[in-house]
């Protein structure tokens, strides 16, 4: 892929994200994925939802933006620490997605953490999977892994 046209990727992608268009569409562009199933040669694979790797700066932020690059530094090193003990025996799929700010998600009620939880961390988690379904699985089977968000 050319240089002009990864950068026409790369910005769509952000403009997406901020708008908050995310769609299974959103998961085709690599950038979106922490891991994309290695080599892909293990009968099995893993999707592995990453724990929380993002807090907000104030108190109006709600949500991570995946664009974020500490964001994305921290979800990389978490992946790393966490679901790498995976790829020796599967194929791993981690996807980027928006994060509920933990701190502000510990003041609520089960019902009002569900509220939140239930809107981009849900949908995006959701999109990922039906992209990873249509594009990757292939009718493999699969371990669903997750921690703290995740």
């Amino acid at each position: 892929m050319d240089q002009d046209l990864q950068s026409f990727i790369f910005y769509v992608a952000i403009i997406a994200i901020v708008l908050g268009f995310v769609s299974a569409k959103f998961f085709q562009t690599i950038y979106n994925w922490i891991e994309t199933g290695g080599k892909r040669e293990h009968a099995v694979d893993v999707f592995h939802i990453t724990p929380t790797s993002w807090y907000g700066k104030n108190d109006t932020d709600l949500f991570s933006n995946i664009a974020d690059q500490e964001y994305r530094d921290m979800a990389l090193s978490n992946t790393r620490l966490q679901a790498s003990v995976f790829e020796p025996l599967a194929n791993l799929y981690v996807p980027h997605y928006r994060q509920l700010e933990p701190r502000f998600c510990l003041g609520l009620s089960y019902e009002g953490r569900m509220r939140y939880i239930n809107q981009e961390p849900r949908q995006d988690i959701f999109d990922a999977l039906d992209y990873y379904f249509e594009h990757w699985n292939d009718g493999k089977p699969f371990i669903l892994s997750g921690h703290s968000q995740g």
